[in-house]
């Protein structure tokens, strides 16, 4: 959403957790298609099928649904998800890809297509050491060699282990710290991500600082002191909207 900015880029979102994907429905969006429809088309592709695939979001996000049964998985290619994410590229400013928790054929296909990589983790060891596996795979596999970046989720959880042990542990730096809230879940229910329901949350601000870290944008300038009043900041957050994952290849 911080990427899309009500519209002024073209992004599209690939829910690729094809046995369990919830994107549709937390989004509170009701896809007449999605991407089982193209199984077995894969080499009818093009842009005109892909588009009529898509469902849009109110704030100007497409985005192309999983199936809404576990059983379409396994038809799902990954010839399909390559020539898939291929079309979106031409067309689209960003694509944006949800991949399943698994190194399945389809994921590992849409990680050899991927310029940027976030990987999420939280404050506990089962994820940590799940999060230190996957880094592994990753690296015996040679994907996103130089382009990850990980995301600290509830970051503040005061669970015994802080930040600096998580770097330790996965050996690198954390790009971004998401506080915990009792917004986010709020927001997630009700369908509006926090991005757009509460610009003004920790939260938010911090996915917004991600998303100009991955575009490659500098921080915006802090206001000068003695200037700190509410235009200030309103033009500095306006001015400051970034785009989040993945570049397109033209």
């Amino acid at each position: 959403m911080a990427l899309a900015d009500g519209g002024a880029r073209k992004v599209c979102l690939i829910d690729l957790d094809l046995a369990f994907g919830d994107v549709a429905i937390t989004m509170q969006l009701f896809p007449h298609h999605t991407i089982e429809e193209a199984i077995g088309g894969e080499d009818q592709i093009d842009f005109a099928l892909v588009e009529s695939l898509l469902t849009r979001h109110e704030q100007s996000l497409m985005v192309l649904a999983a199936p809404s049964l576990p059983d379409a998985r396994d038809r799902v290619t990954a010839t399909l998800v390559a020539r898939m994410m291929r079309t979106l590229k031409r067309e689209f400013d960003y694509v944006v890809v949800d991949t399943s928790p698994s190194f399945d054929e389809q994921t590992l296909q849409a990680l050899d297509e991927t310029d940027e990589c976030v990987i999420v983790a939280t404050l506990d060891v089962p994820t940590l050491k799940n999060v230190k596996v996957a880094l592994e795979t990753l690296d015996l596999l040679n994907i996103a060699q130089g382009s990850r970046h990980l995301v600290l989720n509830r970051a503040d959880d005061a669970v015994g282990l802080d930040p600096s042990k998580v770097e330790t542990i996965l050996g690198m730096p954390i790009t971004t710290m998401v506080p915990s809230s009792i917004d986010i879940a709020a927001a997630t229910n009700a369908g509006k991500p926090i991005v757009i329901g509460n610009p003004s949350h920790p939260a938010s601000v911090e996915f917004r600082k991600l998303a100009r870290k991955l575009a490659g944008e500098e921080e915006p300038a802090a206001a000068p002191e003695g200037r700190s009043g509410k235009g200030e900041s309103s033009r500095s957050e306006s001015s400051s909207r970034g785009a989040l994952w993945r570049r397109n290849r033209k």
